[in-house]
């Protein structure tokens, strides 16, 4: 390795870069001021707008035809030298470049000289094709996501939340779910072994590329529809800036090219010019002038002719610990607009004038106003760019260089410093020990980009400012979105706005929110002052030790989300919970609904509330809660302290294709369905299990298409005032002896005439338009233990025509609410033999025979509609894990953790709950989906599920089947 590069290197492990920014004239001694700077500027900034060019008619025409190649320094070197003169000088050996540069060469104007490169082809190029390697790399990759999120929306025509979601599962480091739209993707999207993205550019601009086409196909499509608003197009390699002079980097060897195009005889490159650079630097510079005791010139410059940044080293200073400081909350707020800032550093004034000389330049003005795009997936719409733009390109560089540009770019940037300064000492008193908690937002999470708005220097201020204080970085999570007074997740404000198409919308206020709680009496507060309270909370929480008090995050849900069931599970995980310091007895969540219309005292109680346990180490929790009636609803979300609150619609489905739940009741009355001591089992308590559940399964099916990434679809039951299921009580004809020893087309053929009994009765009372097609469920109370030997009968799981039914062998295991639904999902305790049914023998646990039941039912359901088992998923014949789709625990195999020993309290809650007894399900459920056939199946064919098809499902069998 050469010396030089390795004494560079340990050098830069002991010092840092700083900048000192003046003007040219200043830094130049008499004899530099006349070497030929704008000269070599203006061969410079000519040479970097055309090979940018033709870096994008190179991309553009390998994404039609092939790989890209990298697009690194050495490849920008080559556009460099292929748009520049240099007599003698060789072309780089790359023959796609060279085709490039023959389709580029055919699109611009011949009679256009070209820049020189002559001696500068040293220093001055390498330099600039580093910075547009540099440049090419952020233009991709930072925009990459961003323009990806959009193409789905567009694609999928899914909102924001749906598609953020579909891209995160596109982008995760693994994945191992069914969703064939992510799989599509994720086999598009070049990985490292540890399965993370890659970023390097070339790898990337084939997608951009697809984005691209896609936006300009839409807009060519909808260019005739004057209600359709043009999506923006862009390029997908980065141009030069417009035609202004650009800073150009200027290192040792760009001084002695410098210095040769002058005519001047240098020593020649390598050791002999390396010793006597620094003797030229100084000769030719005022150096002295800037340097101090510890900062030092570190050979490099970058200048446009006007102003001159000079990079200089100083020592690395040690990172210093928080400076903990106690102080004065005096609720002083200080602020400043992005206008004020622009305003105060003249950049408003410099564009003003800068708009003034353009309209005294007629010639100027006509071709600025002319310029086609150069946005664009199409080589013919760059060409037509490229022909258009050459001719003029002189008249255009030459304009930004004589006009005084830069002395205007130079004087905002001096008033930008001063504004920046103020606003420091606004912050950081003189005589004062101060600490400031800045906001780590950094603007690359495509969930909250601000639009239209032009954005102000943050991290720019952020760097000043630690110049003059300590600066703490607070995560900026949630603290715009939770009243600082009462802790409330506030909502937003409507008003009636004039739209871009003349229309008057109601849209969304960003800057003012409103607390609906009744002890701030409907305050409206300030979005951004309310987000500065709340972190100058979480700072006095960091600087005294105390950890970040908890926060929500919702995963399934979404505000004011129509829902036509309802039985609502809310997903989320509880940011921060394993710094929270939370007690098992009280890691729960606890959820409540309360209708809109209610008063304001009535819906801040917590009566009637259920518990939900959360998994310590990621947050995750799932709760429930019940909505008993058509309406809107503000669901509740409390842990320790700290509340949520979301709103949700209930609107049930009208439609004719229903469901309809029954339990039979045997001939011997006096019989009921078995259990446990201490189990209610009469025919009330069976009707009242059958009720929570049935909304189990209405609620299962709906989630079962939210994980595949659709809407919420699911059957329609019969709910009465309460909002829960109509079940009815048959009454047998036949003893459950004489059951016994029916075959099972015999039992289905009895159970039919049973369930149409009423449904005949039914249609003869009704209109035909309104005459309803039910599915009948039916839950069989017949299925006691046999006296004789002891144990229980075969388990019954039957399906024939529009009848399903199911043996109540293990209904003592079924909650009758939510209250009692987390015990049964984790009563890891053993039953009796006798009351243990096939399905679940080898695990004779409550919560397998719980489990298990439900898993068959939900699968009899499945092959009702039409479904057939699967080699995967709910629809596999061995899935028996009903209770992963709705918990976030599951016994471990082989420990025993009765509820009843854990003591529930009643609300969800256990007074004792042994957690190395369970183990998490996590946030994708293994086995826990539906395949993306049975998804089309129902979505496309059953009318129970979609009623609006006009597909009939054959599926249903007309004689017994065992489905167990």
């Amino acid at each position: 390795r050469r010396e030089d590069v390795v004494a560079r290197e340990e050098l830069n492990k002991v010092t840092d870069f700083t900048v000192v920014k003046t003007t040219l004239n200043q830094f130049c001694k008499s004899k530099a001021r006349a070497l030929l700077w704008d000269e070599v500027l203006a061969d410079m900034n000519k040479g970097v707008l055309e090979a940018y060019l033709l870096a994008n008619v190179h991309v553009l025409r390998l994404c039609k035809a092939g790989l890209i190649p990298p697009l690194n320094s050495t490849f920008f070197n080559q556009c460099l030298s292929l748009v520049m003169e240099m007599s003698g000088a060789r072309g780089p050996k790359n023959g796609e470049l060279l085709l490039s540069r023959d389709v580029y060469n055919s699109f611009r104007d011949p009679t256009v000289p070209r820049a020189s490169r002559q001696f500068i082809h040293r220093g001055w190029v390498h330099n600039a094709a580093n910075q547009m390697a540099t440049m090419a790399q952020n233009a991709v990759s930072l925009n990459f996501y961003r323009r990806f999120h959009k193409f789905l929306k567009r694609k999928y025509g899914v909102d924001g939340r749906d598609a953020y979601s579909l891209l995160e599962r596109i982008l995760d480091n693994a994945y191992d779910g069914q969703d064939a739209v992510v799989l599509e993707w994720r086999a598009q999207i070049p990985r490292t072994a540890t399965g993370a993205p890659k970023t390097a550019t070339h790898l990337l601009v084939p997608l951009t590329y697809r984005f691209l086409q896609d936006i300009e196909e839409r807009n060519w499509i909808s260019q005739g529809d004057h209600e359709f608003r043009q999506v923006r197009t862009f390029t997908v390699l980065p141009t030069k800036r417009g035609f202004e002079c650009s800073h150009m980097k200027m290192c040792k060897l760009g001084l002695r090219s410098l210095l040769q195009r002058a005519g001047i005889r240098v020593p020649p490159e390598g050791p002999k010019w390396s010793a006597v650079e620094r003797a030229y630097w100084r000769r030719l510079f005022n150096i002295k002038k800037f340097e101090t005791a510890n900062r030092k010139f570190a050979g490099q410059i970058v200048t446009d002719g006007k102003a001159v940044s000079i990079v200089m080293r100083k020592p690395k200073r040690e990172s210093s610990p928080y400076l903990f400081v106690a102080t004065n909350q005096l609720d002083e707020t200080v602020s400043c607009s992005t206008k004020e800032f622009y305003e105060e550093a003249r950049y408003t004034k410099a564009k003003q004038k800068i708009k003034g000389w353009q309209d005294r330049s007629p010639r100027v003005l006509e071709a600025i106003r002319n310029m086609p795009t150069k946005k664009s997936a199409s080589l013919e719409t760059l060409g037509y760019y490229i022909r258009f733009m050459t001719k003029r390109m002189d008249l255009l560089l030459g304009f930004a260089r004589h006009k005084p540009f830069r002395r205007l770019r130079l004087r905002s940037f001096i008033f930008m410093k001063r504004k920046l300064r103020q606003l420091c000492l606004m912050l950081a008193r003189e005589g004062e020990r101060t600490v400031v908690g800045f906001g780590d937002w950094s603007n690359q999470d495509v969930a909250g980009v601000i639009k239209k708005s032009s954005a102000g220097p943050v991290k720019r201020f952020e760097r000043e400012l630690a110049r003059y204080c300590t600066v703490i970085s607070i995560a900026e999570f949630r603290t715009s979105k939770v009243h600082f007074d009462c802790e409330c997740e506030l909502k937003n404000q409507y008003s009636q706005r004039l739209c871009w198409d003349g229309e008057i919308r109601t849209q969304k206020v960003h800057s003012v929110l409103h607390c609906s709680s009744n002890g701030c009496r409907g305050i409206t507060v300030n979005r951004d002052v309310n987000a500065s309270r709340n972190m100058l909370r979480l700072l006095q929480c960091k600087l005294n030790g105390i950890d970040r008090p908890v926060a929500y995050t919702l995963t399934n849900l979404r505000e004011n989300e129509k829902l036509a069931f309802p039985l609502v599970l809310v997903e989320g995980t509880v940011d921060n919970v394993r710094s929270a310091n939370l007690s098992d007895v009280g890691l729960y969540v606890q959820a409540i609904a309360h209708e809109v219309k209610q008063g304001e005292t009535q819906s801040n109680s917590w009566v009637g509330s259920v518990c939900w346990p959360v998994v310590r180490d990621s947050g995750h929790f799932k709760a429930y809660v019940h909505l008993p009636r058509t309406g809107a609803f503000h669901i509740r979300l409390r842990i320790a302290t700290t509340t949520s609150t979301l709103t949700l619609r209930f609107v049930p489905r009208r439609t004719k294709w229903i469901l309809r739940f029954h339990y039979q009741k045997p001939r011997e009355s006096h019989h009921a369905f078995d259990g446990t001591s201490g189990v209610g089992n009469a025919d009330s308590d069976a009707c009242e299990r059958l009720k929570f559940n049935a909304l189990l399964l209405q609620t299962a099916v709906a989630e079962l298409f939210h994980r595949a990434g659709l809407s919420r679809k699911t059957f329609a039951l019969e709910l009465d005032g309460d909002g829960f299921p109509i079940v009815s009580l048959l009454r047998s004809k036949y003893s459950s002896t004489y059951a016994r020893r029916m075959s099972d087309p015999q039992l289905l053929s009895l159970l039919h005439r049973d369930v149409k009994g009423d449904e005949q009765q039914e249609k003869r009372d009704s209109e035909p338009t309104r005459r309803r097609r039910i599915k009948h469920v039916v839950i069989m109370g017949d299925s006691q233990l046999d006296p004789r030997t002891g144990k229980a009968p075969r388990f019954k799981a039957l399906l024939g025509g529009d009848v399903v039914a199911s043996s109540a062998c293990n209904m003592y295991t079924w909650p009758r609410g939510l209250e009692e639904f987390t015990a049964c999902c984790i009563n890891s305790e053993l039953v009796a033999p006798g009351l243990s049914v096939p399905h679940c023998a080898v695990r004779r646990s409550f919560w397998a025979n719980y489990s298990g039941g439900l898993s068959v039912l939900l699968q009899l359901l499945g092959l009702s509609f039409g479904l057939r088992y699967r080699t995967n998923g709910v629809m596999h014949k061995s899935f028996r894990e009903f209770t992963r789709l709705f918990t976030v625990f599951e016994p471990r195999s082989g420990m025993q953790q009765s509820a009843a020993s854990s003591r529930p309290i009643g609300d969800g809650r256990f007074a004792r709950l042994q957690l190395r007894t369970l183990k998490p399900v996590g946030l994708a459920p293994e086995g826990a989906h539906l395949d993306d056939l049975s998804i089309g199946e129902l979505a496309l064919q059953c009318r129970w599920i979609n009623p609006n098809t006009t597909k009939r499902v054959h599926a249903a069998m007309a004689t017994a089947a065992v489905a167990a």
